[in-house]
């Protein structure tokens, strides 16, 4: 309901619409297909060049045998990984932690988490992350999270 944040990524129920989204734009050329629900970078698989490994075909097949669907987004190298985490209550009101600098590995798996440096984030940047912190808090408050 919240929308796609990035250009060119969907989320897809079929393999026909799995493949319209592969052929897409993907400034690297590929595309990171995560399952619902994935947690700090698990559940995903990387289509090389828009293509299926026989491995990542099986994790599309599964996924969509179940019922589920795959959120596809183009890779995208990343300069950094950062978070900002809040805690919602349950009248609205959000409480806002610090920005956190995450470590990742090459498929963007979560390591670990520590204080961002000051100045890691440009204002804009920190101004965007907050932005979409309170448009998530907004959702999950409008459907009684």
């Amino acid at each position: 309901a919240i929308g796609q944040t990035l250009p060119e990524a969907c989320f897809v129920t079929s393999m026909t619409e799995l493949k319209t989204a592969l052929r897409g734009f993907s400034p690297t050329g590929d595309f990171i297909l995560k399952r619902p629900f994935g947690f700090a970078g698990r559940e995903r698989r990387k289509a090389v060049r828009g293509e299926l490994d026989p491995s990542t075909l099986g994790f599309v097949q599964r996924t969509l045998e179940r019922g589920q669907g795959l959120q596809v987004e183009p890779w995208l190298e990343r300069a950094g990984d950062y978070a900002l985490h809040g805690f919602l209550l349950k009248n609205g009101t959000l409480f806002t932690g610090p920005v956190v600098e995450q470590r990742c590995d090459a498929m963007g798996r979560w390591q670990g988490s520590e204080l961002a440096p000051t100045g890691a984030l440009d204002g804009r940047e920190q101004a965007l992350l907050q932005t979409e912190l309170e448009r998530s808090a907004r959702a999950l408050h409008g459907i009684g999270y």
